[in-house]
């Protein structure tokens, strides 16, 4: 079937029948629709853990195609707001179906041909995601925790590169990770450098 131009529309009423049998097809994986308020290009289906299809619709001179992808924007930026994208090691990109191929051939090569590939992909892309923030969390941790005893107490922004250190004449910088730190001390007497280094050897 030739394509034939369609308004926004027209568009989303094909997607609004297909995404709901589709959601209907996919009950067992646990997959539901809710239509959206306003004509949409993307249409949502949404899933356990995370999980998020969006189904569309293009045409071109070999008839229209519905357009299967996933969503990996699992990820929160530096101010929290959920939303950014988290990139698996492996994309499984999209799938497209022939429209004319009915609601049943879309649902049956999403659950065959598309599931397989992206729920994996989820998978992965949520532990690098909290892997990524346990670590973010215990490198912020270290840095206050470290800057506080350095008798700053200002709080310290939670992807801060480095903390700051103010004892008496002896100031500097501190950086940390998850599990080290690294410390930069200026205007030391001899006497307390000496200290330092003694205590470093004691503790080894």
């Amino acid at each position: 079937m030739a394509h034939r131009y369609m308004s926004i529309a027209e568009q989303s009423a094909i997607l609004t029948g297909i995404a709901a049998y589709v959601a209907g097809y996919l009950t067992p994986e646990g997959f539901t629709y809710t239509p959206p308020i306003d004509d949409e290009h993307n249409h949502v289906l949404v899933g356990p853990n995370e999980a998020k299809l969006y189904i569309s619709m293009e045409g071109d001179t070999k008839g229209d195609r519905i357009y299967i992808g996933g969503s990996f924007h699992i990820g929160k930026d530096r101010f929290g707001n959920p939303g950014s994208y988290v990139r698996p090691d492996n994309d499984p990109g999209t799938i497209s179906v022939a429209l004319k191929r009915g609601e049943e051939a879309i649902a049956r090569e999403i659950r065959m041909r598309y599931l397989p590939k992206y729920l994996p992909a989820l998978a992965q892309a949520r532990q690098k995601r909290d892997a990524q923030q346990a670590y973010r969390t215990a490198r912020h941790e270290n840095l206050q925790k470290l800057q506080n005893l350095g008798g700053d107490m200002r709080k310290l922004d939670i992807d801060a590169e480095r903390g700051y250190l103010h004892i008496g004449e002896v100031y500097g910088h501190i950086e940390a990770t998850n599990d080290s730190a690294s410390l930069e001390l200026r205007c030391l007497t001899i006497q307390q450098a000496e200290a330092i280094i003694k205590l470093l050897k004691k503790i080894q």
